[in-house]
């Protein structure tokens, strides 16, 4: 999104529950945003990253990966897709040249909502240059202080408290100052691969927000091993920002499933899953 300009998004109480809804019109006929919207190949390719999204009738072939289950409703252009315990439900209108796609998601509480609400519209931003056929690497970038900005301004659309949100957004810079600072990199990054590994950890920190503050909890709010993992295996020993990234999210896995984030086992863990050492 440009700016601090805000969707025609919002937040509702349906059934009981809060649920953010979000509708754009896109220059396209209906039947190509309707394929966008509901072939895994092509929805993975734009929308919410993370685990392939797959038909259901696949789902029992999977043996618990991260899947997107999708179910068509009623209407012939309506479909639900629950991927990783989220859901996304997609209406679809046309309107002469264009199509009018709207999207529900319930979020868990309301103070959820404007965080939820700019990570939505950060990936509806990409369905029309997605359509459009356009690189969508231009669009990766993310700019924090846009980010607070928007879930500020969300949360004052909305009425509720920005603080979760703006939790957030601190949690991801802090994660990205100690990854940045912890330990100078002992080879010089170009400034694209810096950027590309920012966005990356921010996508991660992101998506895996909940997950992450429960595993501090576990931890006793402890991320000392944390800091020991990245200032004594993965900075000393990688070669390249790539290898930073990649070694950083082995971590964070790790982390995540209670695993053991030992220098030793890292190593031995590592070496039976990759092959660039």
């Amino acid at each position: 999104m440009a700016g601090t300009e805000l969707q025609n998004t919002q937040l509702r109480q349906i059934d009981g529950g809060a649920v953010l809804l979000f509708s754009r019109a896109v220059e396209a006929q209906i039947e190509r945003v309707w394929r966008a919207v509901s072939k895994p190949d092509q929805i993975g390719a734009w929308f919410v990253p993370t685990g392939p999204w797959v038909p259901v009738r696949e789902l029992d072939t999977l043996l618990g990966s991260p899947v997107g289950q999708a179910t068509v409703g009623e209407a012939p252009y309506e479909i639900c897709w629950v991927k990783d315990d989220d859901r996304y439900d997609f209406r679809l209108a046309a309107r002469g040249p264009h199509t009018l796609v709207e999207l529900s998601v319930p979020v868990d509480e309301p103070e959820d909502a404007p965080a939820a609400a700019d990570f939505v519209d950060s990936y509806l931003d990409r369905l029309a240059p997605y359509l459009a056929g356009e690189d969508l690497a231009h669009l990766a970038s993310v700019d924090l202080d846009e980010t607070q900005r928007r879930i500020v301004a969300y949360a004052r659309r909305f009425g509720v408290d920005p603080a979760r949100g703006l939790e957030m957004v601190a949690g991801i810079r802090a994660a990205i100052e100690k990854s940045a600072h912890a330990q100078p990199w002992h080879f010089e990054p170009s400034q694209e691969a810096a950027d590309a590994f920012e966005v990356r950890m921010t996508a991660y920190v992101r998506e895996h927000k909940e997950a992450l503050d429960a595993a501090m909890t576990r931890h006793g709010d402890d991320d000392s091993a944390l800091m020991t993992a990245l200032d004594e295996w993965i900075l000393p020993t990688a070669t390249s920002v790539e290898q930073v990234g990649a070694r950083h999210l082995f971590v964070l896995d790790r982390y995540l499933a209670d695993e053991s984030i030992a220098i030793s086992d890292l190593e031995s863990a590592w070496r039976q899953t990759h092959s660039d050492r």
